[in-house]
């Protein structure tokens, strides 16, 4: 494109830039690099100032990340999701309409901490499993999960153990095969810095903020089954709610 062409110049130089960076980023990826400042005001012969304003406008709109010192790069997709029903991950990602993996980082049965045994109404000499995942969208990193399952409530449940839940493998869709399907839950959200050991599983920066799930989940007859701790990427991850008078 030729900012000289007659019919360009009637529309601002900073808008043109926009809608071609924007036409290239369509046919990128998440997280590629887009052209420097200093090659775009080479290419279009314009002054700095057009083309921050053009790089500022894609910014806002969701569809770049500037990172000092580093250069433009291309946003993962935005997640926005509404939180009022119970359903796993790779379930709320799929309604979204994004594919969804997993990757398992433990699998293992342990002593549970203070608040798992109050949840779970069991003693320290009990056992639950740990089922901690990198949960990714669209191959992206977003979340990271610690699902710790109440196994005092049937021997039947350590077969949990024996599943691989690597890939698109629901652990909501096994407790059900095992005659134990989540009925209902309660969540807790805040916004804290995220860990240090997540930003690096999720190879996000360190000073990035994220959104602190703690999800408790029940059985039908009200008894507990399963507490969820989990740090959601605050730069990809937005949640809504609908509201009634």
């Amino acid at each position: 494109m030729r900012l000289e062409d007659e019919y360009l110049k009637k529309l601002p130089a900073y808008y043109l830039i926009e809608k071609e960076l924007e036409s290239l980023i369509s046919s990128l990826k998440p997280n590629d690099k887009l052209p420097t400042e200093e090659e775009l005001i080479r290419k279009y012969s314009v002054s700095r100032t057009t083309v921050r304003t053009a790089l500022n406008n894609l910014q806002k709109r969701g569809l770049v990340l500037r990172k000092a010192g580093k250069g433009t790069f291309v946003a993962p997709p935005k997640t926005i999701q509404y939180p009022n029903c119970l359903k796993g991950f790779l379930h709320e990602m799929r309604d979204l309409g994004y594919s969804a993996s997993s990757k398992v980082m433990e699998k293992k049965l342990i002593e549970p901490d203070k608040e798992v045994r109050r949840f779970f109404s069991i003693t320290s000499l009990s056992r639950v499993l740990l089922l901690a995942r990198i949960r990714y969208m669209e191959n992206i990193a977003v979340a990271y999960q610690e699902a710790y399952i109440n196994l005092s409530l049937d021997k039947k449940l350590e077969r949990l153990c024996e599943i691989d839940f690597s890939g698109d493998v629901s652990l909501y869709e096994a407790l059900e095969s095992l005659g134990y399907p989540p009925d209902y839950g309660e969540e807790e959200m805040r916004v804290e810095r995220i860990p240090r050991l997540v930003s690096r599983l999720l190879q996000c920066p360190p000073d990035l903020c994220s959104i602190s799930r703690i999800r408790k989940t029940y059985l039908k007859d009200n008894r507990p089954l399963e507490l969820v701790r989990s740090h959601y990427r605050g730069d990809i991850y937005v949640f809504k709610f609908s509201l009634h008078k």
